[in-house]
């Protein structure tokens, strides 16, 4: 499906642009004012290429970091009522490798937080995160690591888990460590519960009546067909009704102006 996709955009792109009429649409934009306004924003790049997926994850990051810190410097008072701005980067290592080129992520982690901007990486791959970057993330959630050069640089590059490699490596599905510097001094152990267990147990009474079953409803949609079916039936009768009724003044006329 992939490979489709990506097929699809090449042979688009190679067509004239006097095709496409010209549109002053940018998602950004959107992205830009639901930030401002409080709204979370899910931004899925699946099915287009990695070089694709990089050039719109930086863009867009960058155009929501550059709007706090433009806020910040230009209207101190605008900026004052932005809500916290928390940025989560799923495989984080591909955008903070240290042997790859520098990326806006890396300048969030590093001097953004004075304009309330934060990052949040998400990697399975920790040894692959910029030091420099791993070290401004104070807040660690430490699932289990199965790499031993990932734990060596966890425990290394952690306080606190100078004597966990065993730890992390035995840790079972769905627990964790927390570490957040400077409130919490130690490790400590968490469980990561499933999201469709929080939902089913944090579920909410909106007062929203509950649906047909699938036999009533398609009970329903019987009984609407078989009125259709009369309605047209019926209708089907008056239109010939009336055609009888039309060709028979029609032929009376007709002889009787032979006739005279």
């Amino acid at each position: 499906m992939k490979h489709v996709i990506e097929a699809l955009i090449l042979k688009l792109s190679s067509l004239s642009g006097e095709l496409f009429p010209a549109s002053d649409y940018s998602f950004i934009e959107n992205i830009v004012q639901n930030i401002s306004k409080g709204i979370s924003c899910l931004v899925d790049i699946s099915g287009i290429g990695t070089e694709e997926q990089n050039r719109i994850t930086c863009l867009t990051a960058s155009a929501v970091a550059s709007h706090y810190k433009r806020l910040w410097e230009e209207n101190y008072e605008e900026w004052q009522k932005l809500p916290t701005l928390l940025i989560t980067l799923e495989e984080a290592h591909e955008f903070l490798d240290p042997n790859k080129p520098r990326t806006i992520f890396s300048d969030i982690a590093l001097t953004y937080r004075k304009y309330r901007v934060g990052l949040n990486a998400v990697t399975p791959r920790p040894s692959r995160i910029n030091f420099d970057v791993f070290a401004e993330l104070w807040t660690k959630i430490i699932m289990k690591t199965e790499l031993r050069r990932d734990r060596a640089y966890l425990t290394e590059s952690t306080p606190y888990l100078e004597y966990s490699d065993t730890e992390i490596k035995m840790l079972d599905v769905g627990e964790a460590l927390l570490i957040s510097e400077p409130k919490i001094r130690f490790a400590v152990p968490i469980k990561v519960t499933h999201y469709p267990e929080y939902l089913n147990r944090k579920m909410m009474d909106y007062n929203i009546p509950k649906s047909a079953s699938i036999s009533e409803m398609e009970n329903r949609l019987k009984n609407l067909r078989q009125q259709n079916s009369f309605n047209c039936r019926g209708l089907r009768c008056i239109y010939l009704g009336f055609l009888q009724k039309f060709f028979h003044l029609f032929f009376n006329t007709v002889l009787e102006g032979n006739l005279a």
